[in-house]
């Protein structure tokens, strides 16, 4: 396991504040984690302000990204004494989330919190490494941005392929996830970005 401060605090932070909204504040999963993956505050936390990482409490944050979203609720003390199924999501969410360096946003695009739950029973008793391996697996099977968007535009990937003037390997290779798109020349991104007529960031992985 690594033992890294800044992991460390990424991890607590997140344990926290997914307990307390979703066992103290009793909020439905799925909409927290979606108002969760829309916040500017967490997109602050994956940059490391440390405004938002640094000597905040994960109930603290938690209350800062409902309040930016103007979701009503009523503040209660946090205690936290039995470790529940969503502080440990928290935690290893953020350990894989240091590790892999994703957007969180992307990582419920290929993992739900329902998926998660079910993953607690096993693989809180596991080493955590084989969490990653587990959700690096999730992420393989998921389909691409790249292949929604060609399939959305009725295109093959040997039509895409002579559209864009890039070849149907280095397709095959982005839609399978074996190539890193995010690590693509850019003008190799731009070019499938205006055949699918979509922008950069839409074939991005993160």
């Amino acid at each position: 396991m690594i033992n890294d401060y800044t992991c460390n605090i990424l991890r607590r932070l997140l344990a926290e504040c997914f307990d307390y909204a979703l066992t103290t504040l009793e909020l439905e999963p799925e909409k927290f984690i979606e108002i969760f993956c829309k916040s500017s505050i967490t997109k602050e936390v994956e940059h490391r302000n440390p405004k938002y990482f640094c000597g905040i409490a994960g109930s603290e944050l938690c209350e800062i990204i409902l309040s930016e979203a103007s979701i009503s609720f009523t503040p209660k003390p946090y205690v936290s004494i039995d470790r529940s199924a969503y502080y440990w999501c928290g935690d290893y969410l953020g350990y894989y989330q240091y590790q892999k360096e994703f957007s969180f946003k992307y990582i419920f695009s290929f993992v739900s919190v329902s998926t998660l739950l079910n993953m607690y029973p096993v693989y809180h008793e596991m080493d955590i490494t084989n969490f990653v391996e587990e959700l690096d697996r999730l992420n393989k099977k998921a389909p691409s941005r790249l292949s929604l968007l060609r399939q959305q535009a009725h295109l093959s990937q040997s039509e895409l392929a002579i559209a864009s003037q890039i070849s149907i390997r280095t397709i095959q290779a982005y839609e399978q996830k074996s190539k890193d798109i995010n690590k693509a020349e850019a003008a190799t991104v731009l070019k499938l970005a205006r055949v699918l007529s979509c922008t950069v960031p839409d074939l991005l992985e993160q």
